[in-house]
């Protein structure tokens, strides 16, 4: 539930800065595969196996993030993905 709550939150914060979603179709992210595996994995961890796998479920769990981490840099040129840069900046 909360995730669908996010998505939505997500797609309706497009209009709200002025954005139009059909322009996020060609939009080419690198590794894009990061941020699924990340909450793949977070799904498992917190829904699937609560409470299993000791010290190592809180390792992955925190690898997760840093994950998202990476994905975010690797694709910091996308204008709005990073907080507080929603324009790519003029010369």
């Amino acid at each position: 539930m909360l995730i669908g709550t996010a998505l939505l939150a997500c797609i309706l914060s497009v209009p709200l800065i002025g954005g139009r979603l059909p322009r996020l179709g060609p939009l080419e992210f690198r590794h894009a595969w990061l941020p699924v595996a990340a909450l793949l994995a977070q799904v498992m961890i917190i829904s699937v196996l609560p409470g299993g796998g000791g010290g190592l479920s809180e390792g992955i769990h925190l690898a997760t993030y840093a994950a998202l981490g990476v994905f975010l840099v690797l694709n910091r040129h996308v204008p709005g993905l990073v907080p507080g840069r929603l324009r790519p900046a003029q010369a």
